[in-house]
């Protein structure tokens, strides 16, 4: 049987497991953000220090993520490649609630690079993802979607339109405010956990555990 704990680390929030890890399929770190709607989820840590050997994670406190023309938005990783990811962005267009595909692509440098694919229906009662595709376009009113840390609804962040130069996503620090993050652990047999959130606060490039 697994046994995990988080502790406060070096670094921050640190996650010690101890069992059998061939069990354990992947761990992500995941960021929430306070708002007026309660704690939503932003996505998660693109990097934690990850020692499957010693059972021990821990954060890195990169803590920067892809906005919109500046504005915040929650990512969902779909597939994950050789040095590119996909993920879908939910948010609302001109009212109707869609799925923006994002591809994220690691240069040489180390650099992320970010290119949009195009906007999908939600998945259907099929659980399956439209094969259609359209674009965004600069006159259309985007609203961002994030899931509520605590229900796990879908709130509304503010709207926004990419007039007049376009749709631009690229990396940025986090906003000066409260957070929460947490471990995601996913098991082999396709059943997970979350384990208990620690709070912090960022300020200015600054990250505070509480």
């Amino acid at each position: 049987r697994m046994q995990h704990k988080t502790v406060p680390g070096s670094t921050g929030l640190e996650l010690n497991m101890l069992g059998n890890m061939d069990i354990v399929r992947e761990i992500n770190q995941r960021i929430f953000m306070k708002t007026d709607n309660g704690y939503v989820y932003l996505g998660d840590s693109a990097e934690i220090d990850s020692s499957w050997d010693t059972g021990i994670f821990k954060t890195k406190n990169n803590f920067s993520f892809p906005k919109i023309n500046g504005h915040n938005i929650s990512l969902n990783l779909v597939y994950s490649g050789d040095g590119y990811s996909i993920y879908s962005v939910p948010l609302k267009i001109d009212g109707e609630q869609k799925n923006l595909r994002i591809a994220a692509v690691k240069k040489s440098n180390g650099n992320i690079s970010y290119k949009k694919i195009g906007l999908y229906n939600p998945l259907g009662t099929n659980k399956k993802a439209s094969r259609h595709i359209t674009p965004v376009r600069i006159y259309n009113l985007l609203t961002p979607l994030y899931r509520d840390y605590s229900a796990g609804e879908l709130v509304e962040g503010a709207s926004f339109k990419p007039w007049p130069f376009g749709m631009h996503i690229s990396d940025k620090a986090l906003d000066n405010g409260s957070y929460k993050t947490d471990y995601r652990i996913e098991y082999i047999y396709d059943n997970d956990l979350a384990t208990n959130a620690a709070d912090f606060e960022y300020n200015e490039n600054r990250i505070s555990y509480k």
